[in-house]
């Protein structure tokens, strides 16, 4: 059994939510029974009622919320069969900016050991700014902003930036 953790963001603001996916695929030759999950959020973590749903099969379900402190059993997985599991966890409005938030998952079968997979996040502030000086040799666009090339912008978490610089010989 293949099993990983991965989310949408590698970095959070403290408050913001990220998207967490738990992805278990049979990779033997025999059905697994009962692919159970489980998992514990860091004390710095809230989970997002109401977010949890899997996909198998192509077929989307909800989850109860009552999987955060029973696990969820997901049933049977056939040979080559994958599950994905989402859900939501909220950052805490005091977790230290720079700090790192690691989430752990859990994962079995009846016919495979506990797996454990773990995923962390970078605490970054919600107020990061760049300011860049004018200047003949230096030109920069906030290019998720789309508001053109300029001698300084302000940057947030994950704004994609674009450097112009002059170099003459």
């Amino acid at each position: 059994m293949f099993a990983s953790l991965g989310g949408n963001k590698t970095q959070v603001a403290p408050g913001e939510s990220l998207e967490y996916v738990v992805t278990v695929r049979n990779e033997g030759s025999e059905n697994l029974t009962n692919v159970y999950i489980r998992q514990s959020f860091p004390g710095t973590v809230t989970y997002v009622n109401g977010t949890a749903q899997y996909e198998k099969n192509s077929q989307t379900g909800g989850v109860t919320d009552a999987w955060v402190n029973d696990g969820v059993n997901l049933g049977q997985l056939v040979p080559d069969q994958v599950v994905l599991f989402r859900f939501q966890g909220q950052g805490n409005n005091s977790v230290t900016v720079g700090s790192s938030v690691e989430n752990v998952v859990q994962v079995k079968s009846d016919q495979t050991d506990w797996l454990q997979r773990a995923f962390t996040v970078q605490i970054v502030s919600p107020n990061q700014t760049a300011r860049l000086r004018d200047g003949d040799f230096l030109k920069v666009t906030n290019n998720t902003l789309q508001n053109g090339w300029q001698n300084s912008v302000d940057v947030e978490p994950y704004n994609v930036v674009e450097f112009l610089v002059k170099i003459a010989n």
